[in-house]
């Protein structure tokens, strides 16, 4: 497809990250701000800082580029609940480079199908890009920062897997802000393809996932276990003993009559958030596996281990264990009374 309907897309911009958004520009007016290099002199001082290995300054002087929100539009303010836009586009940042992986990158990048943008970051040491996406499934719009995370998590797999290249895993946040830089050589390809988001790829993309971010881009990164980073002030409300009975009931009850309430990808993750609010890593995961496996034939052990895993370290108490009882109960489930 062609890129112009791309560039012509708006997006947020805050002249400073700690102001609130000023305005809607273009991509294409983003893009020609970057090559036509009239942040040269700041991006200068950027990088010379990062040569002196004055990193305090480096971040200082970074943070007080602008900025833009490449994913879409917001209200005053970048948070999820005030997208007003969103523009099915994804950021790539690939950094901490050194000279030969940036001429080999760059080689990869211009001839990737998917990137229809990219230019050298304010560090000079990476690259940033763009990709458009196609969701093969409706993406309702309290569900597009999700379907985003799920979006990125492919993109990042097929990275590694073509490349060998780590993306930063920033790029999954739908609200993330993206600092200018200047390059004159910035390319912006006529045509491109976009990056496919099937339904079913969803839950395959979290085998990769874990393994595909490298803060040097060496290799993959060795998956923690969530227990080690656990909040233990938030302990004493999981493992409740009640929980365990409603959820042992609960699944009880499908296994006697069949039934799953894992089988569509909206049940799929919600279940995960909300056993991962309401048990501790070992327990939960047990649960969660436990309720998957009554998919039959599309039960994927692996894909499901690792959502939950990602549910896990994400979870926010926006999804609890009411929701499992809402699936449970759309399928016949009745509360047995204490």
């Amino acid at each position: 497809m062609e890129t112009k309907h791309l560039l012509n897309l708006k997006v947020s911009l805050q002249p400073k990250i700690w102001l609130p958004v000023d305005k809607e520009i273009s991509i294409e007016d983003v893009l020609n701000t970057i090559q036509s290099c009239q942040l040269e002199p700041e991006i200068e001082q950027v990088r010379q800082f990062l040569l002196e290995k004055d990193m305090d300054s480096f971040a200082m002087y970074k943070r007080g580029l602008p900025a833009v929100t490449f994913c879409g539009c917001f209200d005053h303010q970048r948070k999820t609940e005030n997208l007003t836009s969103y523009n099915y586009v994804l950021v790539l940042d690939i950094d901490k480079l050194d000279a030969g992986l940036l001429e080999q990158t760059a080689a990869v990048l211009e001839n990737d199908p998917f990137v229809f943008t990219y230019w050298l970051s304010p560090s000079g040491k990476g690259f940033k890009g763009l990709v458009a996406l196609e969701y093969k499934f409706e993406v309702k719009k309290q569900e597009i920062a999700t379907a985003h995370k799920k979006a990125f998590q492919k993109l990042a797999g097929y990275f590694w897997e073509h490349y060998n290249l780590g993306l930063d895993e920033s790029g999954c946040d739908l609200t993330r802000l993206c600092f200018l830089s200047s390059d004159a050589d910035l390319v912006i390809k006529q045509q491109t393809l976009p990056f496919v988001v099937d339904a079913i790829d969803l839950r395959s993309s979290f085998k990769t996932a874990a393994n595909v971010h490298s803060g040097q881009n060496k290799g993959a990164v060795a998956q923690q276990d969530p227990d080690l980073q656990e909040d233990k002030r938030k302990l004493q409300y999981k493992n409740k003993a009640e929980e365990k009975v409603l959820v042992g009931q609960i699944i009880d009850y499908l296994q006697e009559n069949n039934l799953s309430i894992t089988r569509s990808y909206e049940q799929w993750y919600r279940v995960a958030y909300a056993l991962a609010e309401a048990f501790t890593y070992k327990v939960g995961l047990a649960y969660y596996l436990m309720l998957c496996a009554m998919d039959g034939p599309g039960f994927d052990r692996q894909g499901s281990e690792q959502m939950f895993h990602y549910c896990y370290k994400n979870a926010d108490g926006r999804i609890k264990l009411s929701s499992l009882l809402f699936f449970a109960a759309k399928s016949g489930f009745k509360q047995q009374s204490s």
